[in-house]
């Protein structure tokens, strides 16, 4: 029992005096370096299929970073003065983790995710001619859209669409309606109504001229 865990302490000792060379500052000054690592994207498309690739910069000798889907580690050796392309990615995402080197070899430093648009391979397709707004008719989307999702979504806008147009044509209709009947109303009863009206006035005249008689 004492030898096992003589054989313990041992092993405990070892593993804590591993990367005892690593001290905070130096680890601080590696993940500022890595904090100062740039990425950008460009793509290609090859049969209606697009392709990314990334180019990263900045890579120092301190610093060696994993491809977390291929499973490729590139070091600073790997770089053209601290700059690699990785080309023929056809994914919607991707991770790199970056760890540091010499005195701080192995050290996890940080994980970068870059996350990709997805094309939309339907967008120059002439069902789309007059709908580019719509989701399913642009080049970059969310999600994926298969031909049968894409068929389904415009179907159901041009019937939408067409609906609301046969409502705003009928609410116009709706409204010469009312407007017609006012007007034959008043073009077929003017002459009464200008009669009533030549009546109203006479009767109002002489009810006050009654009256301003009386005061006098």
């Amino acid at each position: 029992m004492k030898r096992l865990l003589f054989i313990l302490i041992v092993l405990f000792v070892g593993f804590k005096n591993y990367n005892a060379l690593c001290s905070n500052s130096i680890l601080s000054n590696i993940r500022k370096e890595a904090n100062n690592i740039n990425y950008s994207v460009d793509y290609y498309i090859e049969n209606e299929l697009v392709k990314y690739n990334i180019t990263i910069n900045n890579i120092t000798p301190n610093i060696y970073f994993v491809d977390n889907y291929k499973k490729i580690s590139y070091h600073y050796s790997d770089t053209n003065n601290g700059e690699v392309t990785i080309s023929n990615y056809n994914l919607t995402s991707i991770s790199f983790s970056f760890y540091g080197t010499g005195e701080c070899d192995g050290e996890k430093l940080i994980t970068k995710h870059l996350s990709f648009p997805i094309y939309n391979m339907y967008y120059k397709n002439e069902l789309c001619s007059g709908y580019e707004s719509l989701n399913v008719c642009k080049k970059w989307v969310n999600y994926p859209i298969g031909y049968s999702k894409f068929i389904e979504t415009l179907n159901e806008y041009k019937v939408a669409s067409e609906s609301e147009v046969i409502n705003d044509e009928t609410s116009v209709d709706i409204e010469k309606t009312i407007i017609d009947i006012i007007l034959d109303f008043y073009v077929k009863y003017y002459y009464i109504l200008l009669g009533l009206t030549v009546l109203v006035c006479c009767v109002v005249i002489i009810i006050y001229n009654k009256k301003n008689n009386f005061k006098l």
